[in-house]
């Protein structure tokens, strides 16, 4: 009798100083490490996000350099200089000079599969396409008019120094996507005479294949980084099925908002960089600017799965809660030899 009342006693006070440290140290350390695994990754992903935004940005600027550099550049001048004499033969001979001076930069550079200048009524006056590792001159018969096409009337409004850039989508050819596919952003300048007197513009199609190698192979075991336009069709999936599926490009209708619709809210107006946690992942979204930082061509998504993330975290829980038996085990056993020695004690006495 002695014995369990002693027993009843000292059990509750022997759990209490075991267990409590047990619980309070346990229950400080799991969300510790869960913080500290969560900063860690969102780190991590904002890094990853912002170096490859700022390298696209890089990437991009240098095509604006280009592009004026083409319309200041020499042959440019010569040709309007004969245009202002009004003699056939040296405009003709200047525009030969343009045409070699534009294929020239075109194999130079590398990334842009067509440069043009157009004259203010639309009609092409020099183009020059690459593919693969080769640069042409199109034959003047092959010529277009590009009045009515969305980059000509959207440029050729433009006040000089006037920049226009396109969203990213894919070529396309009399109203056709091109194949194979050629992912492409329009950047447009207009181009004026000394009199102010507006002759055309100049166009570069950048090849945006190449824009796009700047995020392939940034995936990894736990992450996953996409490059979605405003209404959430992606320029670039790991799975290159998901790529493209908006109506004017090979229209799959492939989404983000609607693989992730949870996460609308947190993407869709986004201005800047930023992180949060939501529908079991870790995201970190990264705008990429074109037009001197006023025109959004579309966001960086990194995304890790929480789960793989916390799963240190769970271990350390798994490995508390096994103390925390352990311990009551203990508690238990040690309070039962004690109250059978306090017992046998008061016995003998």
């Amino acid at each position: 009798m002695l014995k369990n009342v002693i027993h009843n006693k000292l059990l509750p006070v022997l759990l209490l100083f075991a267990v409590l440290p047990v619980l309070l140290l346990g229950g400080y350390g799991y969300f510790s490490l869960s913080s500290t695994l969560r900063e860690h990754n969102v780190a991590q992903q904002e890094n990853r996000v912002t170096l490859t935004g700022e390298r696209m940005d890089v990437f991009l600027q240098g095509v604006h350099s280009d592009l004026f550099y083409l319309r200041d550049s020499s042959a440019m001048s010569l040709y309007l200089s004969a245009l202002k004499l009004g003699d056939e033969n040296s405009q003709a001979l200047m525009l030969k000079n343009l045409q070699t001076s534009l294929l020239d930069f075109s194999d130079k550079k590398g990334i842009y599969h067509q440069i043009r200048f157009i004259d203010k009524a639309g009609k092409e006056l020099v183009s020059i396409e690459r593919s693969t590792d080769a640069s042409r001159i199109v034959e003047d018969g092959k010529l277009q008019n590009r009045k009515g096409s969305f980059y000509f009337d959207d440029a050729i409004g433009l006040a000089k120094d006037g920049l226009f850039v396109s969203s990213l989508d894919l070529n396309q050819e009399k109203g056709k996507v091109e194949l194979p596919i050629r992912p492409a952003i329009r950047y447009a300048t207009p181009v004026f005479a000394e009199n102010n007197e507006l002759k055309g513009l100049v166009i570069l199609n950048v090849s945006a294949a190449n824009l796009l190698k700047l995020i392939s192979g940034q995936d990894n075991a736990n992450e996953s980084m996409m490059f979605i336009d405003k209404g959430g069709f992606y320029y670039y999936h790991p799975d290159e099925n998901k790529a493209w599926g908006g109506k004017n490009d090979l229209n799959s209708g492939s989404n983000f908002y609607k693989d992730y619709p949870e996460l609308i809210n947190g993407i869709e107006n986004n201005i800047s960089l930023a992180s949060f946690e939501a529908g079991g992942h870790f995201i970190s979204v990264q705008p990429v600017m074109v037009g001197n930082g006023h025109q959004k061509l579309g966001t960086l998504v990194s995304m890790s799965n929480a789960r793989s993330v916390y799963a240190k975290s769970n271990y350390f829980a798994l490995v508390a809660l096994g103390l925390l038996a352990l311990t009551i085990v203990l508690a238990v056993v040690f309070a039962k030899r004690l109250s059978n020695t306090v017992s046998s004690v008061s016995s003998k006495e």
